[in-house]
Parts: C-alpha cells; sequence; structure tokens
C-alpha cells in the first residue's frame, strides 16, 4: 500500500513538473497573437519610448532562463508618409540597439505573412555582456510590432525560440 502511495506521488510530482503547452495569447487592443511557451503570467506594462515620444506596450512571459515579449507601437501616419519602410525597420533596429546598448550581430531583411497580407520586417540577433536578444521588428501599416526572446547564446536558437516567433500573427 505505502509503494503504491509512493509510486502515485512520484507521478504526480512528474506529471506537476512538466513544461505546460504552448499557450496562445491574444492581444485584442495589439491586434496580435503569439504562442508563449507556457501559460503566461503576463505583465503588460506601457511605457513611454524615448526617442519618439509614442506609447509602447509590451507583453512578457518568463519561462525559465528565456523571457518572451511582443511589444508594439503606433507611429504617427504623417512620419511615414514617405519614408520606406526598409528604413524605419533600419530605424528601429537603431533605436533598440542603441536604447539597450546591444552589439548587433546579425541583421538581415524578411517578411511576415499575414492572412493574403505580408509586412516588411527585419530580424536581428544582438548582445550585450553575455545576454542575447533574438528579435523581429515588423512594419504593419502605421504599427512597429517587436517579437523577441532574451537569454543565452544557444538558448535564443532553441526550438522554443523559434516556435514562439513562428508563431507571432497579425489579427486585423
Amino acid at each position: 500500500m505505502r509503494a503504491g502511495v509512493a509510486i502515485a506521488v512520484v507521478a504526480l510530482a512528474a506529471l506537476a513538473g512538466r513544461a505546460q503547452e504552448p499557450a496562445v495569447y491574444v492581444s485584442a487592443e495589439g491586434r496580435f497573437a503569439a504562442k508563449f511557451p507556457a501559460q503566461p503570467g503576463t505583465v503588460v506594462s506601457t511605457v513611454k519610448a524615448k526617442a519618439a515620444g509614442q506609447e509602447v506596450t509590451v507583453t512578457t512571459s518568463d519561462n525559465g532562463p528565456l523571457a518572451f515579449a511582443v511589444g508594439f507601437a503606433d507611429l504617427p501616419a504623417a512620419a511615414l508618409k514617405d519614408a520606406p519602410a526598409a528604413k524605419v525597420l533600419e530605424k528601429s533596429e537603431q533605436g533598440l540597439t542603441a536604447q539597450t546598448r546591444a552589439k548587433v550581430l546579425t541583421a538581415k531583411a524578411t517578411t511576415l505573412k499575414a492572412g493574403a497580407k505580408e509586412y516588411p520586417a527585419r530580424e536581428l540577433t544582438a548582445e550585450r555582456e553575455g545576454v542575447h536578444l533574438r528579435i523581429v521588428v515588423v512594419l504593419a501599416e502605421t504599427r512597429l510590432y517587436q517579437v523577441s526572446v532574451v537569454g543565452s547564446k544557444d538558448g535564443v536558437a532553441t526550438k522554443e525560440a523559434d516556435a514562439f516567433i513562428g508563431s507571432f500573427e497579425i489579427r486585423n
């Protein structure tokens, strides 16, 4: 009988210790969805960006040694009128790395499909004092999204990080 109870306790502990299945987080305000690696104890914070003065909303979730985040800001339409998307994304990268004082390791132009639409994007990796960032910046009309994973060099290159970034979708 005691052995049966001990086995049941060990089995329950093992089940409790299993990683949670990814949970889709939908932001109606942000018009996005992303599959965070675990049910996010989501912290939503709003801060003012230093350079442009616009509001930035960031949804974050920690999962052990990695942190996952989706941030968005609405840019003034007038500022984007004559600016090519590639230039806006490059400026965003420069602002991000200046603010975090991180060194860019890789950067490339890419796109993000959302239904029938395709949005310009920029993917980059950066590092500061052993902390690595993997970020995809997406420009969808006047909204700028940043999808990021922060952690060790190996951590930001895991299947878990790939799955999180790949799960990001814009919802109109």
